[in-house]
């Protein structure tokens, strides 16, 4: 049956044209068209349909979909549309009936165009068929010299009957330079040279020899030495269906998924060989991968890990709020690392520095997260340790800064209200009471010092000014042996060096060993400073009997600084240990060897021929250090 819609403005007109039509007609009268086969419109309709009867003209054409226009004689309706972009407008209508109508006419013009619209349809249908046939066959054939894989048909008689573009590219060569060439010795002159072409051979013979009972399609992996570089080629051999005896070869470079491969087999072995434990969860954390390392250290075999979550290590140590940021911080794209306290599967906790990283996928999404811990346990408990060790060294400061030092004070005032009371061998007893006092304040102030560099890292280091703490010193140390000569050679620049408060203990413990070393009546000490780039070298001379060679190095030692043995006691050790928490270097020369080589600075005087030289190297803070510091 036939449809036939109705675009009538008025009810009435509506109703009337309706009773011309037969009973053969499905009407529509609801102004859907997409089922109708053919369409009546007034001139009252048509300006608010020709829209949509154009579009539906233009839809189906080439489908012949007739319209018919109810019109009186003097209407002044449009019956085209037009499009700017053609020269000709397109009508619109096919056919137009003046009124008033009568069915006979009607009917007729009916009829005509419906026949029309039959035959428009066995046409398009057929045209279709061929358009749609040309349009498989132009898109394979597109697909197939686009695409990045290689495309070969091999003919019954072993030529080349086809090469893609593709294929065509890498091997620099034209369709017409390989056509009807035997496939055996163009494949022969790509391979490399220590490639073995009769494997390509054999996947052909495959093909050929039995095309209903061979599972398609036969694979064969080639290296190919062509001219863009050595490649490694996947091949897939299958016969072409409707052609024949021919065969259709899809190759694929496949080098870089080859690389990849031993990449990720690196990788893996690298993850599985890893001394930390890793852990590879989804985004819902829910855990696809752990490495040996992990067990060894949870106690949870992979089958257990498997398909849970990082909770199975929670251990209660840490709040909500810890997790919460933990989750924010990866969940927004970010690094998470932090020190976590886990459990095991035997209910012991251990202590891990963790790192949790997201992975992304091509288009910017998170995949995974990585998760690495090391577990810091033992170094914990060494931190602990040493933290206790800091404690009771700091116990020991305060009473040899108090308690021991006080007494010693107390006895040395006590010997000295005593000395006026005593006389001959007794004031001698008193006498060498006074020194041995004073020797042990001056061992309770190093050991002081050296339980503070003890509780001291280098990263507590700072910038001082070297001229003023360098006069402090010897100011200090000539009240304290007011019969030695101390002098400064000027100019000391006026730079900071990187170093602690106390830096006046080194050089308090040098100016002391160089007079109390000293085997002259009146001691001498010249103090020189020279800027070297980035260093500052402080030269301590003087005139005593200086240092043999074989001690040069020892007296700096631990191991020399016993209180019977014949090195400088503690002090030149503490010096060793200040200078090189500071990053700089202390050593010892001959005077005259130093004056000589000109390595001390300024040069020797006459009266530097002999006596020791304590070089002090200290560094000089960066420049961008420098700048900050101005800044403050």
């Amino acid at each position: 049956m036939n449809s036939i819609a109705l675009l009538i403005d008025r009810p009435a007109d509506r109703d009337a044209v309706r009773d011309l039509l037969p009973a053969r007609y499905d009407v529509v009268t609801s102004g859907n068209l997409d089922e109708s086969d053919i369409v009546l419109v007034d001139e009252r309709a048509f300006p608010t349909y020709h829209a949509r009867l154009q579009a539906r003209v233009e839809a189906e054409h080439p489908l012949f979909c007739p319209i018919i226009l109810i019109r009186h004689p003097t209407s002044a309706v449009d019956v085209s549309v037009h499009d700017p972009d053609e020269r000709e407008p397109p009508l619109v209508v096919d056919d137009i009936v003046e009124a008033p109508v009568t069915r006979e006419r009607l009917v007729r013009r009916i009829e005509s165009l419906l026949a029309r619209r039959d035959q428009s349809r066995e046409l398009h249908e057929t045209v279709q068929t061929l358009a749609d046939a040309n349009r498989r066959l132009a898109r394979h054939e597109a697909i197939v010299q686009q695409m990045d894989d290689f495309a070969l048909v091999v003919d019954s008689d072993w030529t080349l009957a086809y090469m893609n573009e593709t294929a065509l590219s890498y091997a620099d060569t034209s369709l017409g330079a390989v056509e009807g060439e035997p496939i055996m010795d163009l494949v022969s002159g790509w391979v490399a040279s220590d490639e073995d072409p009769t494997r390509f051979e054999e996947a052909l013979e495959t093909v050929y020899e039995d095309e209903s009972s061979t599972e398609y399609p036969v694979t064969v992996e080639l290296e190919l030495a062509l001219p863009v570089g050595s490649i490694t080629t996947e091949y897939h051999c299958s016969p072409l269906e409707n052609e024949g005896q021919k065969v259709v070869v899809i190759g694929r470079d496949i080098t870089e998924h080859k690389d990849l491969e031993k990449t990720l087999r690196s990788f893996k072995r690298a993850v599985e060989h890893a001394g930390h434990s890793i852990v590879i969860t989804d985004v819902d954390g829910t855990i696809q991968y752990v490495n040996p390392a992990f067990e060894e250290v949870t106690g949870y075999t992979e089958a257990e890990a498997l398909g849970k979550t990082p909770r199975i290590l929670k251990s209660g140590e840490h709040d909500e709020a810890f997790y919460e940021q933990l989750w924010e911080t990866i969940l927004d794209g970010e690094v998470w690392q932090a020190e976590i306290v886990n459990e095991c599967k035997n209910g012991e906790q251990f202590i891990a520095s963790q790192t949790i990283a997201p992975v992304f996928n091509e288009m910017g999404a998170i995949e995974l997260f990585v998760a690495i811990n090391h577990d810091i346990t033992e170094r914990k408990e060494r931190e602990q340790q040493l933290e206790e060790q800091r404690d009771n060294l700091d116990i020991l400061n305060q009473v040899l800064r108090h308690d021991i030092r006080n007494d010693l004070q107390m006895v040395t005032s006590y010997a000295e209200l005593l000395s006026d009371s005593v006389d001959g061998e007794k004031a001698e007893y008193l006498d060498a009471v006074r020194e041995n006092a004073a020797h042990a304040v001056d061992l309770t102030t190093t050991a002081r010092e050296m339980a503070e560099v003890m509780l001291t890292t280098a990263d507590e280091t700072q910038y001082m000014r070297l001229r003023r703490m360098l006069k402090d010193a010897v100011d200090e140390i000539q009240a304290g042996y007011p019969d030695a000569e101390i002098t400064i050679e000027p100019p000391v620049p006026s730079v900071k060096v990187q170093a602690t408060e106390m830096l006046d203990s080194v050089f308090d413990n040098v100016l002391k060993n160089a007079i109390q070393h000293n085997d002259k009546d009146v001691p001498e000490v010249t103090v020189a400073v020279t800027e070297r780039d980035q260093m500052v070298l402080v030269r301590i001379a003087d005139n005593g009997p200086g240092v043999p060679d074989n001690q040069k190095e020892e007296i700096f030692g631990k191991g020399e600084t016993g209180l019977d043995s014949s090195g400088t006691g503690i002090g030149l050790y503490l010096v060793q240990t200040l200078v090189d928490m500071y990053g700089g270097d202390v050593w010892v020369e001959d005077k005259a060897a130093a004056g000589d080589t000109g390595s001390a600075g300024p040069e020797a005087t006459e009266t530097d021929s002999n006596g020791a030289v304590f070089m002090i190297e200290l560094p000089k803070p960066a420049e961008h250090d420098q700048l900050a510091q101005r800044g403050r």
